[in-house]
């Protein structure tokens, strides 16, 4: 699994640089989830943190929210929760790296036999470098099976939107179930206890992840795929690829 400095969560394989070019970046046979993939670049400001979470209180929290948002899941308990965090990051070539960027998050949540995304959106102040527009979804990794969540001018959603629309009635939180050959969206109400703070909080530790970081981390859910929680999952140390 690799956290990449292009917002991007990859499986198996790494996403690799940002392709001005490419229509749709989320085509293709890479597996991924991607909260905001867009040409970033951190060389002059903005930070990429991660964590794995097995706190009862975290993890009880995250789950009361997904039986919220998913009402089908009332017995949904996650055993494990990773956390990636894009705060203040800026795009490639900015004149202004200090003041215009984003803030984001994606919360991965799995009890072994379930897995949901969540999607939290403090600021997006852009959404292109000089080219294409970023995207926001998921792909299975095979035959450019992709979910576009945003753009979407079917239900008239830019990625502008995405900190003040949901689709779990919250605005900035948007939640998905992972598991299954097709991306469920969340359909119930989310409350406020589920927060997940960006990376400011000074009582969770955070791991810095720089450029495309690879996570010594067994797949706990590819998008679309069931996998299996046979195996302790564990972070180790941070290396680059």
């Amino acid at each position: 699994m690799d956290v990449d400095i292009n917002g991007v969560i990859s499986f198996e394989k790494a996403f690799g640089e940002f392709d001005e070019t490419k229509t749709p970046q989320l085509a293709g046979t890479k597996s991924m989830i991607a909260p905001f993939l867009g040409d970033i670049d951190t060389d002059d400001g903005g930070a990429i943190w991660y964590r794995q979470n097995t706190t009862n209180q975290l993890l009880e929290e995250a789950s009361t929210d997904v039986r919220k948002a998913f009402p089908e899941f009332q017995h949904f308990s996650a055993v494990w929760m990773f956390v990636a965090t894009w705060e203040k990051v800026p795009f490639f070539q900015s004149s202004n790296p200090q003041s215009i960027t984003n803030t984001f998050q994606s919360v991965l949540l799995t009890d072994g036999n379930y897995s949901f995304v969540r999607f939290n959106y403090q600021n997006i102040g852009w959404t292109s470098s000089y080219g294409t527009e970023a995207e926001v979804g998921f792909n299975a990794g095979f035959s450019n099976y992709y979910y576009n969540v945003a753009p979407n001018s079917i239900r008239n959603i830019s990625i502008l939107d995405l900190p003040y629309k949901s689709n779990v009635n919250k605005p900035g939180v948007w939640m998905f179930r992972t598991d299954n050959i097709t991306i469920q969206e969340g359909s119930g109400q989310i409350v406020v206890s589920g927060d997940f703070n960006v990376c400011s909080d000074s009582t969770i530790t955070f791991t810095v992840a720089s450029l495309s970081s690879h996570l010594n981390i067994k797949v706990v859910s590819s998008p679309f795929i069931s996998s299996h929680f046979n195996d302790v999952l564990t972070v180790k140390a941070l290396h680059l690829i």
